[in-house]
């Protein structure tokens, strides 16, 4: 007797036993019988757990009545060896083959009502092994309360809300909903069970997002125009049968944003200095406008986020002025270069990104922060200070300062208090730079000049970015701050009005007698203000005075005390008003500018006369009672 019928009566004894034990009791299982290895002795079975054995790689063949609303679900869960399973329609042809690792399962929709058959077989022509095939039919009305939607044609109609479903043999399930231009759809499957993702159509039902990357599985689309959108929820492959949540919400921005619609420059929302709390959803972008003049740093800040978002700042020509995509606070301080409307961008980090923000928008004036503002380059450098100056950074700047040293005369610079990355620089007479110190410690330098001249630090930021308050110490080693004092001397001391007069202003050490240079001139009351005295300690002041008086000229340099000086105006140069004629003639000549009576007529005398009331002056002659007299006697000469 051959292996292969001893293996065959052990089979069928074991059926016998099976069937002798369960005998008045409900069938468990159903065991395969032999022979069952084509599709004309396929075995006819019902759902459940069937255990079988495949020999000499042989195959075995089952068959089940399913309809077209089932899914046939095979699963070799038990099997001793290497153990496959294919599933074939009423026609015979293959409609699933697993031939990988894992469970050994198939899930698949019924294409039609019909006998569907089932073939467990081995993985080559020696395969022996044991098996239990789990097969079962799920009917969409058991799991799924919106089918059949397998289709645009059959999506359920929905609206916001949970929506629990399953996804079998790697259908898919259509939904749709109604959604105006002003919204945004928001989908997410929260809980599945497999390899599940999520889709998103238009109206006319073109693709608009498909989130088929890991986490939440999550979709939220700002709605192009109002219609019918399409929500399609697919498994990963053919054969992904799985449970899942499907939350689908509509997303209204009066709910969450006052400033919307603004997704753009056209749209973007007017605002002032403040906090602006708003929703991003889909990738959009919201827009905000602001006035700046050109003394103002416009400072941005996202302080509360819930999730990737950025901000970029625009100029008056919606050039890009600043892009903040690092992470922090992602903030950003800019010097605004002209005066004009400026334009904030808040946007997500991806087309996907939907999140909640608070936007801090301030304008930061000079004056509000810096006394000596503005200082940004040389030919604005303030006067340094005796010994501190409190200044402020934004948006990148430099802060400059003059000073005027002495040849051998040292200076000490610090920062010893600094909010941020800033450092300094010295420059000399000549605008070269002569000492450089950014990196750790207090931020110091010390140099000693061997010329006299006016010198210059900056105080500068670390990028472009760069924002923050700072406290400048200074000392003048050869004079001690706050004990030095200045003469001043004007030559000349008295000018008269109406005259254009250069007036030499020297600036001297009251103790020592040096030369000060760098020592600022100002005479406000002349339109003088910020005139720098040269190595020699001197500064040219051109001034024309047009009214006598007594004006104040000031003199102030780093480490020493101002000292104000006065500048005398008088009347001298004025000229006297020539006298006017007794003749009637010449005095008619003298007003209207004529030399010779034979040149006026009756017509130009009379308009230069008459166009003035009396008591007012033409031509150095004042009107009066005898002019017009002195009119009518000129004509009635002629």
């Amino acid at each position: 007797m051959s292996n292969r019928l001893l293996d065959t009566m052990a089979v069928c004894v074991a059926g016998m036993l099976v069937i002798g034990l369960t005998m008045g009791t409900v069938v468990a299982q159903t065991q395969e019988q032999e022979p069952n290895d084509d599709f004309d002795t396929a075995q006819q079975v019902a759902e459940g757990d069937i255990p079988g054995e495949v020999i000499d790689g042989e195959s075995d063949f089952y068959q089940i009545e399913a309809n077209s609303t089932d899914a046939i679900d095979l699963d070799l869960a038990e099997r001793d060896g290497d153990i496959r399973v294919r599933l074939y329609g009423p026609d015979r042809s293959e409609l699933a083959d697993d031939i990988s690792g894992g469970s050994r399962s198939i899930t698949q929709k019924a294409p039609e009502t019909g006998t569907y058959y089932v073939e467990v077989f081995g993985g080559d022509a020696q395969t022996t092994a044991n098996y239990t095939l789990n097969l079962q039919k799920i009917t969409p009305a058991e799991n799924d309360a919106y089918a059949p939607n397998d289709d645009f044609e059959s999506a359920a109609a929905v609206e916001d809300g949970f929506y629990e479903a399953t996804i079998w043999g790697g259908e898919s399930d259509f939904y749709q909903i109604e959604a105006n231009s002003t919204d945004a759809i928001d989908l997410a499957l929260p809980e599945r069970n497999g390899d599940i993702r999520v889709r998103l159509y238009g109206p006319d039902r073109s693709e608009l997002a498909d989130d088929i990357s890991g986490g939440s599985r999550s979709i939220t689309q700002k709605a192009p125009e109002t219609g019918t959108y399409y929500v399609e929820v697919f498994g990963g492959d053919a054969q992904t049968t799985a449970n899942y949540t499907l939350n689908l919400q509509k997303i209204t921005p009066a709910e969450n944003d006052a400033y919307a619609p603004n997704d753009d420059f056209e749209s973007a929302a007017a605002v002032e200095d403040g906090f602006y709390e708003a929703t991003i959803w889909g990738g959009e972008s919201d827009f905000y406008q602001i006035e700046a003049n050109s003394t103002d740093a416009i400072d941005l800040a996202l302080p509360e986020r819930n999730g990737d978002i950025r901000v970029r700042l625009y100029g008056p020509d919606r050039s890009e002025l600043a892009d903040d995509i690092s992470g922090g606070s992602r903030s950003i301080t800019q010097k605004a270069p002209e005066t004009g409307t400026y334009y904030v961008e808040v946007f997500g980090g991806d087309a996907q990104t939907t999140a909640n923000y608070t936007l801090n928008l301030q304008k930061i004036t000079p004056a509000e922060n810096d006394a000596y503002a503005p200082n940004d380059d040389f030919e604005s450098a303030a006067v340094l200070s005796d010994e501190f100056s409190d200044g402020k950074l934004w948006g990148g700047e430099s802060d400059f300062y003059r000073v005027g040293l002495n040849a051998n005369d040292g200076i000490e610079l610090a920062l010893p208090e600094r909010n941020g990355d800033i450092g300094l620089r010295l420059y000399g007479p000549d605008r070269s730079q002569l000492a450089s110190n950014r990196f750790g410690g207090d931020r110091s330098i010390a140099y000693v000049p061997t010329t006299t001249g006016a010198y210059f630090v900056e105080v500068v930021g670390g990028d472009q970015g760069t924002t923050g308050g700072y406290t400048l110490r200074s000392n003048r080693t050869g004079v001690p701050p706050g004990t030095g004092s200045l003469d001043v001397s004007l030559d000349p001391s008295s000018i008269q009005t109406n005259e254009t007069t250069t007036v030499s202003v020297s600036v001297t050490d009251s103790g020592s007698g040096n030369a000060v240079t760098g020592a600022t001139i100002s005479a406000q009351d002349l339109g003088v203000s910020n005139v720098a005295t040269d190595e020699t300690g001197t500064a040219a002041l051109s001034l024309n005075a047009t009214a006598a008086g007594e004006y104040a000229v000031s003199a102030n340099a780093g480490g020493y005390a101002a000292t104000t000086t006065t500048l005398t105006v008088t009347n001298g140069s004025e000229s006297s008003p020539p006298a006017a004629p007794d003749d009637p003639t010449q005095r008619v000549l003298q007003i209207t500018e004529k030399s010779n009576p034979g040149e006026l007529t009756q017509n130009d005398v009379t308009v230069v006369i008459t166009r003035f009331n009396r008591g007012q002056s033409v031509n150095n002659v004042d009107i009066d009672q005898n002019d017009v007299t002195a009119t009518i006697t000129l004509f009635e000469r002629n």
